[in-house]
């Protein structure tokens, strides 16, 4: 393999080690019968990757500071890095079926190849402090207790009340679908400055004539982000994380689970719709905005009936995986992956779909650590990547001089790249099929940029030469 071009590359950097992946599967039924060391004529490809490094082929480079509301932000390039590794091309035995038995489709690997090398530590996390999680807590039981004054309030509390314990579960779980959820609940520390916010605007014992309308609001550190946009975000990345869980335990056989989650799903989805009927809704992938005082909610849920419309299971197909694209006719010969439905959808903005994505391919790759051994190995080889222009983002907590202490506080913008994978050696039916398959394969580009992207937040925030903000900016 020829390493990428290194041009003023850092003396003192050293390669940041991502995660070894499991093997992402590529192609089911495929005709093994040509390959002389693999004694099934039918077999199950996939690929996993291994000895992951990044490293800095440019010094870093300032790009500027901005100051907005207060909040100093300072951003810098990093422009060039390098990924390289190797790739283990695997195959198990899969017979042929002529029937579609909607079964798991993702199997790889022994236990052994799924355990990382060398994984990047994850930057800690700290929540808002027990002072401040009492206070809102205490203004939600304020206004729970003022809910159940009126008869709408308490039949729509009873309603809603029905899924906590699920709700609960799904931000607890230690599985892919909860870690995303909670990742994307905290990131950028928008959910935390809107809950202040919130609080702050939502006083129960408020004089009518003296309250703000309670979702007229931006970010004080994203200008662009309002509040209408970033709850019906969080309110998809919610549903999501449910529709997710339902379908595993439904693989699972787990059905009077897997029914309780979709449930709560759907009551997710209909106190969206009750939201999008006060003017506070998205309709053509738009968000819209009616301001409402705390004071106009309450009369709202005093004209409310109480009652809630049925919803059905259609509105959740949006949040569900598509088919997958490695699934292989009774001949051996690959169809085209599904095309999504496209009647009486939900219609998701971009940065919504964006979320969907992100948890799609957290299932993907957790589905496929989780799937059946594979026993014979095709093919080693190397694989490389030039990514150029990386940015990297720092919100600094305390002004200029200041440091993020954490990952909420360092935003990275990674850029689009080509994997390089030398496959020349492939040969043969599989190795045909492995090549077109790894072509359309975007979950795994998605996987190996999220990776990178998290190795690189954590280098930022440790200060990592090579990586990290440049010594005269700091």
């Amino acid at each position: 393999m020829n390493d990428p071009q290194t041009d003023n590359e850092p003396d003192a950097a050293e390669p940041v080690r991502l995660p070894d992946t499991p093997g992402y599967p590529l192609a089911r039924g495929v005709d093994t019968s040509d390959i002389d060391t693999v004694p099934y004529d039918t077999g199950a490809l996939s690929i996993r990757f291994g000895d992951l490094a990044l490293r800095p082929l440019e010094a870093p480079e300032p790009e500027g500071t901005e100051v907005l509301g207060g909040i100093t932000k300072v951003t810098y390039r990093i422009p060039a890095l390098s990924l390289t590794g190797r790739y283990a091309l695997d195959a198990r035995p899969d017979e042929i079926s002529d029937i579609d038995a909607g079964g798991n489709p993702f199997q790889p690997l022994t236990p052994e190849q799924q355990q990382p090398t060398s994984a990047v530590a994850p930057a800690p996390h700290t929540p808002p402090d027990a002072q401040v999680q009492e206070r809102w807590h205490g203004r939600a039981r304020a206004h729970r207790d003022k809910l159940l004054t009126t008869e709408n309030g308490r039949k729509l509390l009873v309603e809603y009340g029905k899924h906590n314990d699920t709700y609960c579960e799904v931000f607890a779980g230690s599985d892919s679908v909860s870690s995303t959820l909670r990742k994307t609940w905290q990131r950028g520390g928008i959910t935390r400055r809107m809950g202040e916010h919130t609080y702050s605007v939502t006083d129960p014992e408020a004089p009518p004539g003296e309250q703000q309308p309670v979702n007229e609001w931006t970010d004080p550190a994203n200008p662009g982000i309002s509040y209408n946009a970033h709850a019906w975000k969080q309110q998809t990345a919610l549903t999501t994380a449910l529709r997710l869980k339902a379908l595993s335990l439904e693989k699972k056989s787990k059905l009077q689970e897997s029914q309780r989650y979709t449930a709560a799903a759907l009551a997710t989805r209909s106190f969206g719709a009750e939201v999008a009927a006060t003017g506070n809704g998205t309709s053509y992938g738009q968000v819209s905005e009616t301001p409402l005082t705390q004071q106009q909610i309450y009369q709202k849920l005093s004209e409310h009936s109480g009652t809630l419309p049925p919803q059905t299971e259609e509105v959740l197909a949006v949040y569900e995986p598509r088919a997958s694209p490695q699934e292989f006719t009774v001949d051996g010969s690959p169809h085209a992956a599904a095309e999504p439905e496209s009647a009486d959808r939900v219609m998701l903005t971009p940065e919504e779909q964006a979320i969907v994505e992100s948890f799609h391919q957290a299932y993907y790759h957790q589905e496929a650590a989780e799937a059946e051994q594979a026993d014979n190995t095709l093919h080693l080889g190397l694989l490389s990547a030039r990514l150029g222009g990386v940015r990297i983002t720092l919100r600094l907590p305390d002004g200029p001089g200041s440091f993020p202490t954490e990952p909420e506080d360092v935003e990275v913008a990674m850029p689009e790249f080509d994997l390089d994978v030398r496959d020349e050696q492939w040969e043969g039916n599989a190795g045909e099929v492995a090549k077109e398959r790894l072509a359309g394969m975007t979950f795994v580009l998605g996987l190996l940029r999220d990776s990178m992207a998290e190795a690189l937040r954590y280098s930022a925030l440790t200060r990592m030469p090579g990586y990290a903000l440049p010594a005269e900016e700091a």
